[in-house]
């Protein structure tokens, strides 16, 4: 015979099953199950049925399955929480500065993230959080009237161990005088973009696909350990990458420089700055790479990158003498090697120190302080 308290338990434990899933050691929490109720239908708030789950459930995965859900204030992802998505979307109808907050151990993975260009910040790492992932996920439509607008921000930063990958971030955009980036992280550490594409990143004064900043260490930049890999960029305002930091690595990316850009593709100002196996194609802009070394750049490589034609085959010399394949200045301890280029000026460098530019393919002279060197291509500072 089966006792009332008995019956109750039964039922809670139906309850449980019916509103969540075991994937192995992982408790999934459907938002769109009981208790939480959320509608996923591009109209209902979903705000609250979100939060609600989110916070009953730290440390289990949280799922939006089928639909757009709609939000009108932000959402803030506990720790050591994953928030995934299956054909879903998180979407902003009503202006908020901030769509997701996400926290130390916290996962966002396969999830569109439609800013509906009505919010500045698409995802916020909170201040010294650790050990946080995006991946497979979709970054889109992110802008706020006299903001500066981001899809993945930290700051003041402070964090340690960010991982994004396999995500799409496109849609960046702000008013006069603001700066738009697709991914702005202010004094973290151990990083690694993988595998990543970011797009249509413009502003009329300042448009970054990727900025990464470090305080000041003595006389450079602070090291950052970073890694950038795999991955594109193209349709940016200023710079595909801009690091102000010591001790990264840029390998394997395609960067596509538009006639709308005013700058570079990779712009680097710290030391131990690897730069290796890039493919970059200029329409417009100043230069494929720019290392300027205000504060000091030192013990950096600048290897095996091709910088030669823009996406119709025309080659950099249409441009004029303004644009060049790398350009390097007060600089110290620099390698250029096994790069090839096709630029009015392959190699511009003033104040370069103990750096050594030799074994690249060029189709013209370089000029270095000044005078110009032959295709021999090969000399060095002292």
């Amino acid at each position: 015979m089966m006792y009332k308290k008995d019956l109750h338990l039964v039922l809670a434990f139906c309850l449980l099953l019916f509103c969540s899933v075991v994937f192995g050691d992982a408790i999934v929490i459907n938002v769109k199950n009981p208790p939480y109720n959320a509608k996923g239908d591009d109209k209902t708030n979903d705000t609250d049925a979100i939060q609600n789950a989110i916070n009953q459930n730290q440390g289990k995965t949280i799922l939006l399955k089928d639909g757009v859900f709609a939000v009108t204030s932000g959402v803030t992802i506990s720790a050591n929480t994953v928030l995934m998505g299956q054909n879903a979307t998180l979407k902003s109808i009503a202006p908020t500065y901030g769509l997701l907050t996400i926290n130390s151990g916290t996962k966002v993975s396969g999830l569109v993230i439609d800013g509906n260009n009505t919010t500045a910040i698409a995802i916020k790492i909170a201040n010294g959080s650790k050990d946080v992932t995006i991946d497979n996920s979709v970054i889109k439509n992110i802008y706020y009237p006299s903001s500066h607008n981001t899809g993945v921000f930290s700051w003041p930063g402070g964090c340690d161990g960010i991982a994004i990958s396999s995500t799409s971030i496109s849609g960046i955009n702000c008013d006069s005088r603001m700066a738009s980036r697709g991914i702005y992280l202010n004094d973290c550490n151990n990083i690694v973009i993988n595998d990543c594409n970011v797009f249509d990143v413009n502003s009329p004064t300042d448009g970054d696909c990727i900025y990464i900043s470090m305080p000041i260490d003595g006389d450079a930049w602070a090291d950052c350990n970073i890694v950038i890999l795999n991955s594109r960029f193209s349709d940016f305002s200023k710079r595909g990458i801009k690091l102000q930091c010591s001790e990264a690595t840029v390998k394997n990316n395609v960067i596509k420089i538009s006639d709308s850009c005013q700058r570079t593709g990779i712009e680097f100002f710290g030391k131990s700055t690897l730069i290796h196996d890039n493919k970059i194609y200029i329409e417009k802009g100043i230069a494929g790479i720019i290392g300027t070394g205000k504060h000091k750049i030192d013990k950096s490589e600048i290897k095996n990158n091709i910088i030669i034609l823009d996406p119709d085959g025309r080659n950099l010399r249409h441009l004029g003498s303004s644009t060049g394949g790398i350009r390097l200045g007060h600089a110290n301890g620099v390698t250029i090697t096994g790069n090839t280029i096709d630029a009015y000026r392959g190699l511009f460098w003033h104040g370069v120190s103990n750096s050594v530019f030799t074994g690249n393919i060029l189709d013209v002279n370089v000029v270095a302080d000044g005078y110009e060197y032959s295709n021999n291509n090969t000399f060095q500072t002292e």
